[in-house]
């Protein structure tokens, strides 16, 4: 029988032992083994900030780096607000920052609960966001039809013409060839 993680919380909470397959000397024995990897280790894929999927998950990491707290860059307003509403929150409830009250134990799971949510409002909001750029990427072609001449490639000189005729001039704007590239909007 294999135990999971659920099963061994379920019986830390009802007070159970557990009773461990090998010895303490053998499990020392066998920390003390060197390591073995399992599987191929292959080298990382070089960064590819085009590649929908990498940027989001570099930005995914970005906000979990130590180096650069992303918080504060994506809401500085908010962020600002945020710590100056927890100084006057604090000034009006001392208790929250002694160590072993209520209040403390209480205001720090709320922060913690608060910045969890950010956290994941901002992740979600990235892969969203790439899914939703990766989305239009697919659905956009590299040419479109050239709005000047309708994808006919000339355009009319003669107002007596019918429009949907050849016209008799070439269309300037996709040099005749009906198409014109689809550029990035940004």
């Amino acid at each position: 029988m294999k135990t999971t993680r659920r099963d061994t919380i379920k019986l830390a909470a009802a007070g159970s032992v557990i009773a461990f397959t090998i010895t303490p000397a053998e499990a020392r024995k066998r920390l003390a083994e060197p390591a073995r990897a399992t599987g191929s280790v292959r080298e990382p894929e070089p960064y590819q900030p085009a590649n929908p999927e990498q940027f989001a998950m570099n930005v995914e990491y970005s906000f979990f780096n130590d180096e650069m707290d992303l918080a504060q860059h994506i809401c500085p307003e908010e962020w600002i607000a945020m710590r100056q509403a927890t100084a006057v929150f604090s000034e009006l409830l001392p208790s929250i920052n002694e160590k072993g009250t209520a209040a403390y134990d209480a205001w720090h799971q709320f922060q913690e609960a608060v910045m969890g949510l950010v956290n994941d409002t901002h992740t979600h909001g990235v892969r969203v966001g790439a899914a939703c750029e990766h989305l239009r990427l697919a659905m956009l072609g590299p040419f479109a039809v050239c709005p000047k001449c309708d994808g006919l490639g000339s355009v009319l000189t003669n107002a007596d013409r019918v429009w949907w005729g050849k016209g008799d001039a070439l269309c300037q704007r996709c040099a005749g060839s009906g198409k014109v590239p689809v550029g990035s909007p940004y």
